[in-house]
């Protein structure tokens, strides 16, 4: 019963993205430099998300539908790290999940499903100075060649921001 449940459940989700698709695909990344540590929030449209995931075989996250996938932050958690990095100072760096929060729960009336957002937010631990970060991703871009990722970043008193999209993967910013 339950998997009926959760089948029936997915295709509801399933048509409701197919009637509200947006027409621009973004994503805001905020990098800042906390202390000894760097202080990462991805912000997706949640349909993007979880469409780009489903097609990566992921399964349904149901996010904020009060049926959330119980192991939704590790799939997430597994998606980011596959496409998205940093690198300090040329130096690869180990991003840490924290979690996530959606925007809006779709049980609560009127929701509308398109236009919900997730908020990631990740970690670097053990940064004190930066010369250079350099952002890679791939997020959403291979789903949505159109999608831009609006990318600002913070370092002490100086604020750089850039876009990151399917023909400019990669940008790299000197503080």
């Amino acid at each position: 019963m339950k998997a009926f449940i959760s089948i029936i459940l997915l295709l509801f989700f399933a048509s409701s993205v197919q009637l509200h698709c947006h027409k621009f695909y973004l994503t805001l990344c905020n990098i800042e430099q906390q202390q000894n540590d760097i202080k990462i929030e991805l912000k997706f449209f949640m349909t993007d998300l979880e469409i780009c995931m489903l097609n990566e075989s992921y399964p349904s996250l149901m996010l904020g539908t009060g049926h959330e996938e119980p192991e939704a932050a590790k799939y997430i958690a597994e998606y980011l790290k596959k496409h998205f990095k940093i690198k300090i100072d040329k130096k690869d760096k180990n991003i840490i999940f924290d979690g996530f929060k959606a925007s809006q729960n779709c049980y609560e009336e009127p929701c509308n499903t398109d236009l919900l957002a997730v908020w990631c937010n990740l970690r670097i631990e053990g940064v004190r100075d930066i010369n250079s970060i350099e952002v890679f991703s791939e997020l959403i871009v291979r789903q949505y060649p159109d999608h831009k990722m609006v990318c600002k970043i913070k370092s002490d008193n100086e604020t750089k921001q850039f876009i990151l999209d399917e023909d400019n993967k990669t940008n790299k910013v000197r503080f």
